[in-house]
């Protein structure tokens, strides 16, 4: 009975710290995953001559994000657009879809539902993201950003927010 007890103290106490590992886990899953999607839609946008785009998801199964607005907390979709669109039709075809698990953050650096690429692969302009738990501001540690350039490198940041460079 001892034992069970001091068992129950210790998990009592090593419970808050599993918190923190938990949130790190979920901004570096879902910053790989980004990383991943943009990697895709970069090389099927070769591939397809343009017409690639990665658009948030404005609901899925656990959020519904702000309309109009730079939070892709509910996730993302890599899919073709139709020449001359500017974002995916909700039947265009959808390469890859990722929805972002409950607790997290992430937001765009400016407004927009999607992000095109053209023919080379490039991005049409650069962008950025920042990642964090729900709640957390840019100072935890937790937190990352994802950064690109208009040439279409992209390095992470481990204090947000990134520069948007040229």
């Amino acid at each position: 009975m001892v034992v069970i007890s001091l068992l129950a103290i210790i998990a009592g106490l090593a419970a808050p710290s599993f918190s923190g590992l938990l949130q790190r886990w979920r901004v570096q899953q879902s910053l790989e995953a980004l990383h991943s999607a943009i990697h895709l839609a970069r090389s099927e946008a070769v591939k397809r001559s343009g017409r690639i785009a990665l658009q948030r998801i404005a609901a899925s199964a656990h959020c519904q994000a702000r309309a109009r607005t730079n939070d892709w907390s509910c996730g993302w979709q890599v899919c073709a657009h139709e020449l001359g669109q500017q974002q995916c039709a909700p039947d265009a075809l959808v390469l890859q879809r990722y929805e972002v698990p409950p607790g997290l953050q992430v937001q765009r650096s400016s407004l927009g539902e999607g992000i095109r690429f053209d023919r080379w692969g490039m991005p049409v302009a650069g962008f950025s993201f920042s990642l964090l738990p729900q709640g957390k501001g840019l100072q935890d540690a937790a937190a990352k950003g994802l950064c690109t350039s208009r040439g279409g490198r992209v390095r992470v940041a481990d204090r947000p927010p990134c520069p948007v460079r040229g």
